[in-house]
């Protein structure tokens, strides 16, 4: 991820945590997961 991109999720991270009332660190981590969860799922098994 490049600087400008993670300098941008701040805000988006900060207010998605506010409207979920969750921390800003758990909507990270939740972020993460999913894209690692999401690219996992599309892979074909053939």
């Amino acid at each position: 991820m490049s600087s400008r991109s993670a300098s941008l999720m701040v805000p988006l991270k900060k207010a998605i945590a506010d409207n979920l009332g969750k921390d800003k660190s758990t909507i990270g981590k939740e972020i993460r997961a999913h894209r690692y969860l999401s690219h996992k799922s599309t892979l074909s098994l053939e």
